[in-house]
This record gives C-alpha cells, sequence and structure tokens, in this order.
C-alpha cells in the first residue's frame, strides 16, 4: 500500500495514563517521504512523528498518546514506497508520563467536589472565657484549673493551666466542625485541675451554638463531688 515496509511491535496500554514513545533512526540513502514513528491504538485512531529525512544521521522520533481504548497498541516504524536503502533501528523506549489529560480533569473535580463538601459542614469558633467562683480544694486553696472542651465525647481543644484562681479567664479560641452529627453535636466544656480531677462541666448542643449572629453564652458548670450546687462558667 502506501508504505514501502517497516516493522512493528505491540504494546499493552488500556489505560488513563499517556505514554511518550521514541526512537531512533538512520537511512543508509536519501529517505523519499521519510520515516515515521506510527502508533494505532486497534481502533480509529493514530499518532504519527514528525518524519526522520536525513541520510547516514541518527533522528529522533517521538510521540505522545494516551492509553488505548482497546487491549493495546501497536507501534510502527515505517518507510515510504520507493525508499531503496537500509533504515537502523536504535534506542526504542515507551516511557509512562502518568495521568493523561482526561484522568487529570476527573481528578481535579474529584477534588474540588471534596472541597466543595467540607466547605459545606457547619462549624462554628468557640471562646471559652472563664469561670466564676470555681469550689475550694479539699485542703481549703483555690484549684489550678484548665478547660477541656470536647465534640461528641472526643477531645478537641484543651487551654493553658492557670493558678490557684476561684475566677480563671483563659480566653481560649476553638474552631468546631460538625461533620459527623452536624447541628446535633454535643459540646461538653469541662474545668479540671493538677492530676486531671474534675472539677465541674457542663453541656451545650451543636445547634445553640449555630444560631447567627455570635452569641455570649452564661453556662452553669455541674460540680464533680455535688451536683445540686452551680457555678458560673
Amino acid at each position: 500500500g502506501q508504505y514501502g515496509g517497516g516493522c512493528y511491535v505491540d504494546i499493552m496500554n488500556n489505560d488513563s495514563r499517556e505514554y511518550e514513545i521514541k526512537c531512533k533512526v538512520k537511512h543508509s540513502a536519501e529517505p523519499k517521504g521519510g520515516t515515521t514513528l506510527r502508533v494505532w491504538d486497534y481502533d480509529d485512531d493514530w499518532e504519527v512523528s514528525e518524519p526522520a529525512l536525513e541520510m547516514g544521521t541518527w533522528e529522533e522520533l517521538r510521540v505522545v498518546m494516551s492509553g488505548s481504548k482497546k487491549y493495546r497498541s501497536r507501534v510502527h516504524i515505517q518507510v515510504q514506497e520507493g525508499y531503496e536503502g537500509d533504515v537502523f533501528i536504535d534506542c526504542v523506549e515507551i516511557t509512562v508520563l502518568g495521568r493523561n489529560k482526561l484522568a487529570q480533569a476527573a481528578n481535579r473535580l474529584e477534588e474540588a467536589a471534596k472541597h466543595d463538601i467540607i466547605d459545606d459542614v457547619p462549624s462554628v469558633d468557640l471562646d471559652v472565657i472563664g469561670a466564676h467562683n470555681l469550689p475550694l480544694l479539699h485542703n481549703g486553696k483555690p484549684c489550678n484549673p484548665y478547660v477541656e472542651v470536647l465534640l461528641n465525647d472526643e477531645v478537641v481543644g484543651t487551654s493553658e493551666q492557670l493558678k490557684k484562681t476561684f475566677d480563671p479567664v483563659w480566653n481560649y479560641h476553638v474552631k468546631l466542625s460538625f461533620l459527623e452529627k452536624g447541628p446535633m453535636s454535643e459540646v461538653q466544656i469541662r474545668v479540671l485541675q493538677d492530676d486531671g480531677e474534675l472539677v465541674g462541666e457542663t453541656h451545650v448542643e451543636g445547634h445553640v451554638l449555630l444560631r447567627p449572629p455570635s452569641n455570649i453564652l452564661w453556662l452553669g458548670i455541674e460540680r464533680a463531688e455535688d451536683e445540686d450546687k452551680e457555678e458560673d462558667a
């Protein structure tokens, strides 16, 4: 037909990656029309390199193609009809470049969708300002209090510890994301002292914190030892 002769090899590339296929050729006589590297995907598509047109000089042929729609592709090195001479072939290389453009675009859309989902998660900035009238320790001295914030029974933040005070001011900030249970999440604020002993705690539901605009809430703390008495926090 159109081609005077050549050689080919089949490669397995039925995936969504890009492939670079290269080789070097040298002609013993002046080529007529040149020698090309042609890759067929066993369907309707051909990828064709620029022709090698020199005599007695090694020239590189190169194509880049996506993985085949079929189970393989066929790599041809072909001369034009009418060429009389030898074609020397060397350095045939097939390199995987990575995902093709369609697969890369799909990956970017997938990542963007993940970020959109995350951006839609209800969240709130919680500031634990302080507490008032904390109880005495057993020895009659004030405690060294700090705060733990829990979201659905999981600790998500811990404040600094203050020394010997009944009225601590922490100004502790933590961001809460209600990913799992949304507005039905439960936030627990616990006041503890030196050895992790619980001084008191309070609870608030997520939907209360999500009400616009920003709110300042005074919540009663249930004492660990005596739940009938309450302090303000």
